[in-house]
């Protein structure tokens, strides 16, 4: 046992049949935010604005942190606002929580909340509580997945001899971390209970603090509150509801749902593609983009060494703590100046000084996906350069290694290359190359597949013919009325909503890379995202409908010069 608890008890609510606490971890050595369980928010450290929450009505509650040094602080804070307090060890949360329900008897219950949460209370826990018994369970959670509840308005209810019995049975770090996945495994039931009472979802709404950015959303909501700790939930998500610049939806995907929305960046590193008007977009449009990709449900940000001041303005904007929220995908440098006379050891140190470089600017100690900016380096130098990634994979410097492909021949030779699990490569409904090895993509499940090009760079928003290369065999004027038919036809809103539907409706794709250079330009295409995909029948007439294209029109590379 790690030291003790340290506070008087509340008694527990006579709501419930059994004894109920809820367990409040926290820490101040969050790598996002340091000592943001300390942050004022009205007029209280969130910690405690936390705890006097959850402990209203005279609910039980026991702020668990850990024996270092480095909470000294949380803890005389918390002492000092009369919350009780239990240490136990920094990265073994489970442990904490048996410390913090030791006198507890095995049919009492827990409810697990977290420090940088302010909007739950004792009638939230209440709630929860009362589906477990009602139902029966020994497990019961809401929140934190982002279909009803905001993220952060979450909490989670066992018995604390099931906290036990996880306690003996597991040694995994990741289930000592995170308390509950041992128990989620085999308690918790296939679908909730819903919620009770709520007529609206806010599943798109964030109410966690994990980022400067959270804390002062969290502190515009609070502010002006006559009495915060008595606040209602409700009126609280309400109020972060109203504030400018909420996000009115969320792209939430699951398994088997079309193809979401991957933020492209090269815009935002250069003045990039045949329609933009617009040229580069200044530092804090760019942090305006991603922040917003991010608010909406956009996971993944594509970028790449190549894409000018790409890297390094995410970099910076991810910098403020939105780098939990995303996975970045970047590409290795082209290799432009690398030949064949190189010595292998030149070009595998060419190729770690490009991971590293990539490593630096995005400010990450991990490549998530890292993808060869051509198919030909998968054979360069004997090899090499594909040795040297691997390393690094080993090294735990890049997760999942990839290939940014331009044509069907390169895709099978990826196909058959067991060590790559990403490919992108370009596709429009224009694009009939690739329908050959479909059934060869989707006996490849492990393979995750991007598309770009889904306008094919800016001709198709908005179709319009004078933008189109003159090319020989084709008439852009009778393509461009061919596809508005279609679109109104099919119902959608425009050629760009057809444009994404017939890739969000191709089972073997699995996220669609589209580049803004505006926030309306965003804002228009996450709208489009949230739309049905074509349907089968619906994909088969556009093909239909279509002309069969020359080639050179499907490579922008090859375009006329204007």
């Amino acid at each position: 046992m790690v030291d003790g608890r340290l506070g008087k008890q509340m008694s527990a609510p006579t709501r419930h049949r059994r004894p109920v606490r809820a367990v409040l971890q926290c820490r101040l050595s969050s790598s996002r935010l340091p000592a943001k369980v300390l942050l004022p928010l009205a007029g209280l450290p969130i910690a405690v604005l936390a705890a006097k929450r959850a402990m209203r009505d005279g609910q039980d509650v026991m702020l668990a942190t850990s024996v270092e040094a480095s909470d000294d602080l949380l803890v005389s804070e918390a002492t000092r606002h009369g919350v009780p307090v239990c240490r136990g060890p920094l990265d073994n949360v489970l442990a904490r929580f048996l410390i913090a329900t030791e006198d507890l008897p095995d049919d009492a219950l827990c409810v697990r909340l977290t420090g940088d949460n302010t909007f739950p209370d004792a009638d939230f826990i209440g709630t929860l509580v009362d589906l477990l018994e009602a139902n029966g369970l020994h497990y019961m959670a809401h929140g934190g997945n982002r279909t009803q509840l905001p993220y952060g308005m979450a909490a989670e209810v066992f018995d604390v001899g099931t906290l036990r019995e996880a306690a003996a049975a597991t040694t995994d770090p990741f289930d000592l971390e995170h308390v509950t996945p041992w128990i989620r495994k085999r308690h918790a039931p296939r679908r909730m209970p819903p919620f009770p009472g709520l007529d609206r979802t806010w599943g798109h709404l964030r109410a966690t603090v994990d980022t400067f950015d959270d804390y002062q959303r969290v502190a515009a909501v609070f502010e002006g509150l006559t009495d915060p700790i008595d606040t209602p939930w409700q009126v609280l998500v309400e109020r972060l509801q109203a504030l400018p610049d909420a996000p009115t939806f969320h792209l939430r995907r699951q398994a088997g749902d079309p193809a979401g929305m991957v933020l492209g960046t090269v815009q935002l590193g250069l003045a990039y593609g045949r329609a933009n008007a617009v040229g580069l977009p200044p530092e804090h449009a760019a942090h305006t983009i991603v922040r917003r990709a991010i608010d909406h449900g956009v996971e993944d940000i594509d970028t790449a060494r190549a894409y000018g001041q790409s890297e390094a303005r995410l970099g910076r904007i991810l910098s403020r703590g939105l780098a939990s929220q995303a996975r970045i995908l970047t590409k290795l440098d082209p290799l432009a100046d690398v030949t064949s006379d190189w010595p292998a050891a030149a070009v595998a140190a060419r190729v770690r000084e490009s991971v590293q470089a990539s490593l630096l600017a995005l400010g990450l100690k991990r490549l998530p996906v890292l993808m060869l900016h051509r198919a030909a380096h998968l054979d360069m130098a004997d090899g090499m350069v594909m040795e040297t990634l691997e390393a690094l994979c080993r090294d735990g410097q890049i997760g999942t290694l990839g290939v940014s492909v331009q044509t069907p021949a390169e895709l099978k030779q990826v196909l058959d290359d067991g060590r790559i699990g990403h490919v992108q490569l370009p596709c429009n409904l224009l694009d009939w190359r690739w329908r050959d090895l479909v059934p060869a993509l989707l006996v490849r499940p492990d393979l995750c597949v991007h598309v770009r090009s889904a306008y094919l760079q800016g001709l198709l928003t908005p179709a319009d013919p004078r933008h189109w290369p003159v090319i020989e065999g084709v008439d852009p004027a009778a393509l461009v009325t061919t596809l508005s038919e279609l679109a109104k036809r099919l119902g959608r809103r425009d050629c760009r909503d057809l444009c994404l539907a017939y890739l969000r409706g191709l089972s073997w794709i699995d996220g669609i890379v589209v580049g803004v250079e505006t926030e309306p330009q965003l804002m228009d295409n996450l709208e489009l995202f949230r739309r049905d995909a074509l349907s089968a029948s619906e994909i088969a007439e556009v093909d239909t409908a279509l002309p069969h294209v020359p080639e050179a029109l499907l490579d922008p590379s090859g375009w006329p010069r204007t």
